[in-house]
């Protein structure tokens, strides 16, 4: 839905209003998961997780009647197009096989034959992928759509950004709700509630990044986006180590401003595609964008599991027992774990500011000068 929906902005609104239209559908992110968290923690924590699944079905059958409803279809057709049913096969063997090696590499060693030939699989089965997709005739990933500098920067963001981003989020939720002295030991309605800014700020960010797309560009935008996550993730890392109570709030500000860099980055990746290509294939190219940064999200909270199952320590944890009371021991997640998950964020996000200074400056006024003269030349 996502990319249909980013495209059809570029096609139903006016040229100017469009980097500020997309800000503001990203903005809605924010919007609903400020929204969903309180209100998704309560029922997790009084009826249990499986009742927020139940939640959510009366939304979704009120989407599909509004979708129906209200969206107008788009006018740009390519009816030739097929979906790539053997194109999606092998990603879907390459993605599963290295969610699996890297879930289960702390259970049956790093090193194990077990853990190495499953990511050989996967990495064979993305090269096999890779070359699937440049014989089709209607490939999941057009190959030759990647060829275009923007589409290409904009796809490699996507996957770090969607690494970086999953992971650590992820990884606070951990944070929040493990027992002290590592953790915060929240329950699972203060998680939700603490998480809240970090969901705001999107509100604010989202529009105000088309906004500033529409003066300066994307690039600029994805720059300072991905500049802001180096030392927020870096100074991340330091706070997650530290233990004590009173830092749960400096790691919630900076967490907060990782989602401003991170809000900052998808609405500046988004407008750099549809204006980097033709009306035709808007479709296609912001598909193409949710594939990637899915397959980041697919690979860094399975990253940070593995790092989690790996670096452990115990602490003992006891419960009353009629009158007396029963010790346990009970292996968590370490700090050193914590620690070097937001060092990794750090490494991707100075890889996506490098990135990011690789794409072609767009001058948004520019291109829809360019694209009015050619509509009336036609």
């Amino acid at each position: 839905m996502f990319p249909l929906a980013f495209s059809l902005i570029r096609e139903e609104f006016p040229q100017k209003l469009v980097p500020t239209a997309q800000g503001i559908v990203s903005a809605m992110f924010g919007a609903g998961s400020a929204i969903a968290l309180p209100i998704g923690a309560y029922i997790s924590q009084n009826f249990g997780w499986q009742y927020t699944y139940h939640s959510v079905i009366p939304f979704v059958v009120l989407m599909a009647i509004l979708t129906s409803t209200q969206i107008k279809e788009s006018r740009f057709r390519n009816p030739n197009t097929k979906i790539d049913f053997i194109g999606a096969s092998v990603l879907s063997i390459s993605l599963a096989t290295m969610i699996l090696g890297f879930s289960e590499a702390p259970t049956w060693g790093w090193t194990s034959m077990l853990t190495l030939g499953t990511l050989l699989i996967s990495v064979i089965s993305f090269g096999l992928f890779i070359y699937v997709e440049s014989i089709r005739p209607f490939p999941l990933i057009s190959i030759k759509l990647l060829k275009k500098r923007n589409v290409l920067v904009a796809n490699m963001a996507a996957i770090i950004a969607g690494f970086a981003i999953f992971m650590g989020s992820q990884t606070l939720t951990y944070l929040f709700e493990e027992p002290n002295p590592i953790g915060f030991d929240l329950d699972i309605q203060s998680t939700g509630l603490a998480l809240l800014p970090t969901a705001l700020i999107q509100l604010l960010a989202g529009p105000a990044a088309g906004k500033l797309i529409s003066s300066k560009g994307p690039k600029l935008v994805m720059i300072a986006g991905s500049a802001i996550l180096i030392p927020v993730y870096l100074l991340l890392s330091f706070l997650v180590s530290g233990g004590g109570s009173q830092l749960i709030d400096s790691i919630i500000f900076f967490a907060t401003l990782a989602m401003l860099g991170a809000t900052l980055l998808n609405v500046s990746l988004v407008n750099m595609l549809t204006f980097s290509v033709e009306r035709q294939v808007m479709g296609t190219a912001t598909s193409i964008n949710t594939v990637f940064r899915l397959i980041g999200g697919t690979i860094g909270p399975s990253i940070a599991g593995a790092i989690m199952g790996t670096y452990e320590s115990s602490i003992i944890s006891m419960i009353p027992v009629g009158g007396t009371t029963i010790f346990y021991p009970v292996v968590l997640p370490s700090d050193e774990a914590f620690s070097l998950i937001y060092l990794l964020a750090t490494f991707l996000a100075v890889t996506m500011t490098f990135i990011a200074f690789m794409a072609k400056d767009i001058k948004i006024g520019v291109e829809i000068r360019r694209e009015n003269e050619l509509v009336a030349g036609h």
